[in-house]
C-alpha cells in the first residue's frame, strides 16, 4: 500500500503542470518501483568502458523510450529512498528547448544525458543491463564494443544530468520523441551518494559560454538564413563588430566582446547593444511566411546594404552625441561617466527608435530613401539629443548614470523625448504625454512635501529666536518682531478661519518669513540669510522668493508648467541646510505648526 500525503499531491500537481503526460512515469516509479515494464526490453549497440572504478556504457536511444524508464530525484519536501539532488524542472526552459527541437532536422544535442541503471539483485524483481561483447579489432583500447540488452523496470534509470533535454521531448510532441535520438552515458549501480557527487561535479565545474560569444557567432551561423528574424540577428551582430573595428566610429574599441578585456572605456557589451538594436522598428514590423512586412529604415535588398545602413545610422546618431559631450562620452565607465555605458547607450538607441517611428509616419517611408537621405533626416534629431546631454548639470549626469532596468530606461527615454519635443513640437511619441502628466504630479507632490518641511523649520528657528530675544510672554515677540502688515494678514486669516488653528503663527505664510527676517536683521540674518555680509537684505533673502514661486507652481500647476528636477534639487539643498541650522541653533525652539 502506498500512502500519499499533502506534500506528495502538491509535488505531483507541480510535476504534471511542468511535464504533462510524461509525469505518469515518475508517478508509476513511486507506486511500483522495481516492477518490470512489459514490452520494453531493448537491445542496442553500445561501448563499455570504465570511469574511475565504475563501469559505464555509451549508446543512443529514442527519447520516447527513455521517457518511460527514466526517474528524476527532485529536491522537494517529500521523502525519498535516496538522497535527492535535482532541481524541479523549469517549465519555461522546457518550452524553449522544445521549440528548438521542433525548429528543424538540424536540432540536436551532441552531449550525453547521464543516467544510472539500477542493478537487479538475484531472486528479486528489477531492471537488468546485460552486455554482450563482440569480436574486437586488433589494437582497440579503452572501450569494448558490444550489444547492451536493457530489461527496464520502473524507477530503474535515474537521470543524473540532462533532465531538461529529455523531458523537453514531452513538450515537443510524440513524433519528435519517437524520431529524435539522445546520446546516453549510463552507469550501473551507482550509490546515491556517488550520483550526488557526480551531479555536483558536472554542474559546478562546467563553465557557461559567454553570451557575447554567442552573439558574435550569430554573424556566422545565420547570415543568409531563410527566416528574416535570424538573418537580422546575424547582420546586427556583424554590424556591431564593424562599429568596434571602425576607427571613425564613436564605438571604436568601445565594445566588450568575448575575447576582449573590460576597461573603463571598453565597457559597452556586445550583448547589450545587440539587444537594444535587435527590436522591432529598425528593420521591419513583422514577418509572414518568411516575408518581411513593412520594412524599416535599416532594411535593404542585400545583407551588405543592411549592414551599411545600420552602421551609418548608428554612427550618425552617436557621432552627434559624442561631438556634443566629448568629455562625458570619452570617460566611459570611470568617475564622471555614465553615457558611453550599457544603460546610457540603450536609452539613446530607444530614443532613436522613437524618432524613426515618428519620421516613418510621414508621407515618405524611410525604407524608400537612400542611405544618405536617411542620415540627413536623422542628423537634426541626433543634434537635439546631443544638446539634451550637453545641457545636463553634473548632478543630472549622476542621476542619468543611476538609471537601471526597464523602469530606469523608460524614465531616461521619456526625459530625452520631452527635451526633443521642445525643439520639434510635432514629435508626439506614444505614451510621452501620459508619462509627463504622471511626472508632473509626482514632482509637484514631492515639492509640496519639501516646502512644508522647509516652512516648518523656518518657523521653528525664526520664532524661537524672536521668543528668546523679545519675550515669549504676553506675545511680545509677535508685536515687536512681526511687521504690522504681516500681522494684519495673519489676523485676517485667523478671523476668517474662526481660529481653528489656534496660535497666531500658524496663520503665517512661508513668504511672510522673508519680511520677518528683514525686520529683525540683526537677530536672524546670520541664521537664515546666507550670503556675503556686504550684500543687501533683498539679495540674501531672494532664495525665499524663489521657493515661494516653486510653491505656487506645485500648488496650482498648469498643464504646461510643473516643478522641474532642478527646482526639486534646490528644495532638497535648502532643506538640508535648514536642518543643519536648526541642529546648530543654541536658542530654544518653538513648536510652530505652519499652514501646510
Amino acid at each position: 500500500m502506498v500512502l500519499l500525503d499533502v506534500a506528495d499531491l502538491d509535488y505531483y500537481e507541480t510535476l504534471v503542470h511542468h511535464l504533462g503526460p510524461a509525469a505518469r512515469y515518475q508517478f508509476l516509479a513511486e507506486l511500483v518501483p522495481g516492477r518490470t515494464i512489459p514490452g520494453l526490453e531493448i537491445r542496442v549497440p553500445a561501448l563499455q568502458s570504465k570511469m574511475g572504478a565504475h563501469t559505464c556504457y555509451t549508446f543512443s536511444l529514442a527519447p520516447e523510450y527513455l521517457l518511460k524508464i527514466a526517474y528524476v530525484s527532485h529536491r522537494t519536501p517529500r521523502d525519498s529512498d535516496v538522497a535527492t539532488y535535482q532541481r524541479m524542472l523549469a517549465r519555461s526552459r522546457l518550452k524553449s528547448i522544445a521549440n528548438y527541437i521542433r525548429s528543424g532536422p538540424d536540432a540536436m544535442f551532441p552531449t550525453n544525458i547521464v543516467i544510472n541503471l539500477e542493478k537487479r539483485e538475484k531472486g528479486r524483481r528489477g531492471s537488468g543491463a546485460q552486455f554482450e561483447k563482440v569480436k574486437q579489432e586488433e589494437g582497440a583500447e579503452g572501450a569494448t564494443f558490444g550489444w547492451l540488452t536493457l530489461r527496464p523496470a520502473y524507477k530503474s534509470a535515474w537521470v543524473i544530468d540532462g533532465q531538461h533535454r529529455l523531458y523537453a521531448y514531452s513538450y515537443a510532441g510524440p513524433e519528435a520523441a519517437a524520431k529524435g535520438r539522445l546520446s546516453v552515458l549510463a552507469f550501473v549501480g551507482l550509490p546515491g551518494s556517488i550520483q550526488q557527487k557526480l551531479f555536483v561535479e558536472i554542474n559546478a565545474e562546467q563553465k557557461s559560454v559567454k553570451r557575447s560569444l554567442l552573439q558574435e557567432l550569430y554573424a556566422d551561423l545565420h547570415r543568409g538564413a531563410g527566416d528574416p528574424r535570424k538573418r537580422i540577428q546575424a547582420l546586427v551582430s556583424e554590424a556591431i563588430q564593424e562599429l568596434d573595428e571602425d576607427p571613425e566610429s564613436p564605438f571604436f574599441d568601445r565594445i566588450l566582446r568575448a575575447t576582449s578585456v573590460k576597461t573603463d572605456t571598453r565597457c559597452i557589451s556586445l550583448n547589450s547593444l545587440f539587444s537594444a538594436v535587435d527590436k522591432p522598428g529598425f528593420f521591419f514590423s513583422s514577418v509572414r511566411d518568411n516575408m518581411v512586412i513593412d520594412p524599416g529604415p535599416f532594411w535593404d535588398k542585400t545583407d551588405n546594404a543592411i549592414i551599411r545602413r545600420t552602421t551609418s545610422a548608428l554612427n550618425c546618431w552617436f557621432g552627434a552625441i559624442r561631438r556634443a559631450v566629448p568629455g562625458w562620452w570619452n570617460v566611459g565607465a570611470s568617475e564622471g561617466g555614465g553615457l558611453a555605458m550599457n544603460d546610457g547607450v540603450s536609452i539613446a538607441v530607444d530614443v532613436l527608435r522613437s524618432v524613426v517611428d515618428h519620421l516613418g509616419r510621414g508621407r515618405v517611408k524611410l525604407a524608400d530613401l537612400t542611405l544618405m537621405e536617411v542620415t540627413d533626416r536623422l542628423a537634426p534629431w541626433a543634434e537635439a539629443l546631443g544638446d539634451y546631454f550637453a545641457a545636463m548639470t553634473e548632478e543630472e549626469k549622476l542621476q542619468f548614470r543611476g538609471l537601471r532596468g526597464n523602469q530606469g530606461h523608460a524614465t531616461g527615454l521619456r526625459h530625452a523625448q520631452s527635451f526633443i519635443q521642445q525643439r520639434f513640437p510635432d514629435f508626439q511619441p506614444d505614451g510621452l504625454a501620459e508619462f509627463l502628466e504622471r511626472e508632473k504630479a509626482r514632482t509637484n507632490d514631492t515639492a509640496i512635501s519639501l516646502i512644508n518641511e522647509i516652512e516648518r523649520l523656518m518657523g521653528r528657528i525664526a520664532i524661537g529666536v524672536l521668543r528668546a530675544n523679545l519675550g515669549g510672554e504676553d506675545e511680545q515677540w509677535w508685536y515687536q518682531g512681526v511687521p504690522r502688515n504681516v500681522r494684519a494678514g495673519a489676523s485676517s486669516k485667523q478671523e476668517d478661519d474662526q481660529n481653528r488653528r489656534g496660535a497666531k503663527e500658524r496663520y503665517l505664510d512661508f513668504i511672510d518669513y522673508r519680511d520677518i527676517i528683514q525686520e529683525n536683521w540683526l537677530l536672524l540674518s546670520e541664521l537664515l540669510a546666507p550670503g556675503k555680509r556686504n550684500e543687501n537684505k533683498a539679495t540674501r533673502t531672494a532664495w525665499m522668493a524663489r521657493i515661494n514661486e516653486i510653491r505656487k507652481i506645485a500648488a496650482h500647476g498648469s498643464s504646461e508648467i510643473w516643478v522641474s528636477f532642478e527646482q526639486l534639487t534646490e528644495l532638497n539643498d535648502r532643506l538640508a541646510w535648514l536642518k543643519q541650522v536648526n541642529a546648530a541653533a543654541t536658542v530654544p525652539g518653538s513648536d510652530v505648526e505652519t499652514d501646510s
